[in-house]
């Protein structure tokens, strides 16, 4: 006969009718007593602390190679933005305030434009000022008789207001600075000219002068041959034939006089036609020197 017993460990027992003791069997594993932690936990502390108390002396013992102290301000950035204008100037008016929204684009102030406006009309006045010179130089340089000023130029000359009074008066101190050189280059040339004419007309009567000199001379030549025949045969005088010969020496000399007539009248000609190019190169220097390039003559 059997009977169960509970052990001290709550583990049950079976006894048999002699009062051996059968052990019932052994529990599942998951219902086994864990095992205990503690120790692990309690090294993994230590381990932790000794490291970071290790850390904190160093960092407090530790020499440094530099150190830097400094205030500093730490600020959100994009906040604020500066606004400047590279020509500077006075503020007229100012359209947006502090903690206003604004967007791409949007007028922020507005300048005084009072010394803008002043230097604006000064430029255009130079510039009006120099298209004019420079549409004077290219009708000297081409040799025209008139300037061809820019459409814009004499739009704005037969316009409204000081800007068109500025291009009018340029327009017409070109114009007429243009016409004094043009008259006073063809004063010069002009003078040249006639003095070239006037040597042509000198060479022309001299060379008809020469040819009716050389039919003189030839007649007098056959005059004095027959004479000489005569004045061998006793049929001619001898007065008459020494005539016949200073008549014949002085044409011939009337002939050489003619033609150093010829020779210095060419040579006038000459100097005058290199006195018409120098004074035509000297006003294309005149250009090139105004425009400071070269200048095709």
């Amino acid at each position: 006969m059997t009977r169960a017993l509970t052990s001290p460990s709550g583990r049950a027992v079976v006894a048999d009718s002699h009062g051996r003791s059968i052990a019932s069997p052994a529990p599942p594993l998951m219902e086994a007593p864990h095992p205990s932690t503690r120790g692990v936990i309690l090294l993994g502390l230590m381990a932790m602390a000794v490291f970071i108390g290790g850390f904190s002396v160093w960092s407090v013992s530790a020499p440094l190679a530099e150190a830097a102290i400094a205030n500093g301000l730490i600020e959100v950035e994009g906040q604020r933005r500066v606004i400047a204008n590279q020509e500077g100037g006075s503020v007229q008016e100012l359209l947006v305030r502090e903690g206003d929204h604004v967007l791409a684009g949007q007028v922020l102030m507005r300048l005084n434009d009072v010394q803008a406006s002043a230097t604006a009309e000064t430029a255009r006045a130079e510039r009006w000022a120099l298209l004019a010179k420079l549409a004077r130089l290219d009708a000297e340089t081409a040799g025209r008789s008139d300037i061809s000023f820019p459409d814009d130029l004499l739009a704005a000359a037969s316009g409204q207001g000081f800007d068109a009074l500025r291009a009018a008066d340029v327009v017409s101190g070109q114009r007429a600075l243009f016409e004094a050189r043009t008259v006073s280059l063809k004063s010069q040339v002009a003078v040249l000219r006639d003095r070239v004419d006037q040597q042509l007309g000198v060479i022309e009567s001299a060379e008809q002068q020469q040819r009716a000199t050389r039919q003189q001379l030839e007649l007098i030549r056959h005059e004095a041959e027959i004479k000489q025949g005569l004045l061998t045969k006793g049929l001619a005088t001898l007065s008459v034939v020494l005539a016949l010969q200073r008549n014949q020496a002085g044409l011939e000399g009337t002939l050489g006089d003619l033609s150093g007539q010829i020779q210095r009248a060419r040579a006038t000609i000459a100097e005058s036609r290199s006195s018409m190019k120098q004074i035509q190169d000297q006003r294309l220097q005149d250009v090139r020197t105004t425009y400071g390039r070269p200048v095709s003559g």
